[in-house]
């Protein structure tokens, strides 16, 4: 039997690529904006808070990634599809969730099969609440973040991976500890941000800010929970 994340996860994933059965492609993302609108505010207790960032973080880490409907290599050289959706990563995990969507795992590791953007925002879905439970092993505190936080942690373990965030003891504790200037001064200092000069800036920037505003729900969450 499913446990309650995996099995939330297969409904979010299931309700998001219907959309694109019954939408013509222009409104497919404001379509999925709105299914993630409504399935946030319905959110169980065991999936808060962190869940809640997860459009901030998917947005913001795709602004770095990019959007591929094919299947392309990453920056790792693996083979992924999507905003950086790893298809070598856990491929049982992969086949599943593909399959949830109406994707052949196969055919789209061997660039037979493309995606529409509904798929690739449902994927993104999962893989951002999968990216950020990873963070959540490294950083402890990071339910207490705001979201602008959290959404720099994913965007750094999606492009170092969970090893290079792991040795990132001075930023880390910087951050947790909520002294921004010396976390983003940390961060500069990394040698993933002298190769990724424009990404790094980018995330210092976010960094620098911090969380003077608590949790800082995305917009649309806000006024979900102000008409209640």
């Amino acid at each position: 039997m499913a446990s309650p994340p995996m099995k939330s996860l297969g409904l979010v994933l299931l309700a998001l690529f219907l959309l694109s059965q019954a939408a013509p492609a222009y409104g497919a993302r404001s379509l999925a904006r709105g299914a993630v609108d409504n399935l946030v505010s319905n959110l169980p207790s065991w999936m808060m808070p962190r869940s809640l960032c997860i459009p901030t973080v998917s947005s913001w880490v795709e602004k770095h990634e990019g959007r591929h409907r094919c299947v392309y290599e990453n920056e790792q050289g693996d083979k992924a599809i999507g905003v950086n959706y790893n298809l070598e990563d856990d491929r049982s995990a992969r086949k599943s969730e593909l399959k949830t969507v109406l994707a052949d795992y196969e055919k789209v590791l061997k660039g037979e099969q493309c995606l529409n953007d509904v798929q690739i925002s449902a994927l993104l879905l999962a893989d951002t609440k999968r990216k950020l439970d990873e963070v959540a092993e490294t950083v402890h505190k990071l339910d207490d973040l705001c979201c602008d936080i959290q959404a720099v942690l994913a965007d750094l373990d999606w492009s170092m991976g969970q090893k290079g965030l792991d040795d990132s003891d001075s930023f880390l504790k910087e951050t947790e500890n909520g002294n921004w200037e010396d976390a983003a001064t940390a961060l500069r200092a990394t040698i993933w941000c002298v190769s990724h000069k424009k990404r790094c800036d980018a995330d210092v920037a976010k960094i620098e800010k911090g969380c003077s505003k608590g949790l800082n729900l995305p917009d649309f969450v806000h006024t979900t929970y102000s008409q209640q």
